[in-house]
């Protein structure tokens, strides 16, 4: 069977008019305005979730080191009877650099904030870090008596001030804003708290 050219062929003006409408067809103005809305919530959501997720990682320092300087200060109690006062008062920290700004990481080691002492001590607690420090760190501790020292008492949690106890505080400026990010735990609680004090 041999077809005829001519019933194949689309005849000229029905050609014309699809490729008219195919020219004519385009985005309206509200079309592209929702998609331009569309993608700055996306933006935006990415912007906040990239925040918390480099802020978490940036606490994380925190909270690793709070718990191993409280696990030591447990050991220490389990062969001494009593908690080691490391850094004298809760507002002393170590390492430092006479700032508690998290833009500026400090090597752990150094003789720096509260000295060779605090060092020593830290060192006898078996606390070490390999990377530099974001955050500042204070521990003291006592056998009776009150709480040492430190603007953040009523966080301290320390419920019976007649037996030995001990707190660890982490401190730090982590966006240079005057806003510190501060860590708490002490031997009557089992949590860190985490609070923001504007200074």
């Amino acid at each position: 069977m041999i077809l005829r050219a001519s019933r194949l062929r689309v005849p000229n003006r029905q050609r014309l008019t699809l490729n008219f409408r195919t020219i004519k067809r385009g985005f309206t103005l509200i079309e592209l305005m929702i998609v331009v809305v569309i993608i700055g919530v996306l933006a935006t959501m990415a912007t906040v979730g990239y925040r918390k997720y480099i802020n978490s990682a940036k606490t994380a320092e925190a909270r690793e080191v709070i718990g191993s300087i409280a696990a030591a200060q447990e050991a220490y109690k389990d062969d001494t009877f009593r908690y080691l006062n490391v850094t004298g008062d809760a507002e002393s920290y170590y390492p430092a650099d006479d700032t508690t700004s998290g833009r500026v990481m400090v090597m752990w080691g150094g003789v720096t904030g509260c000295g060779q002492v605090c060092l020593d001590n830290f060192n006898t607690l078996g606390v070490k870090m390999t990377s530099p420090a974001r955050f500042r760190y204070a521990s003291t501790a006592a056998l009776t008596g009150a709480i040492a020292g430190g603007g953040h008492a009523a966080f301290y949690a320390i419920d019976d001030p007649k037996r030995p106890w001990y707190i660890v505080k982490a401190v730090s400026d982590l966006d240079g804003n005057g806003t510190f990010s501060v860590f708490i735990k002490s031997s009557e609680n089992t949590e860190i708290i985490a609070q923001t004090v504007t200074d």
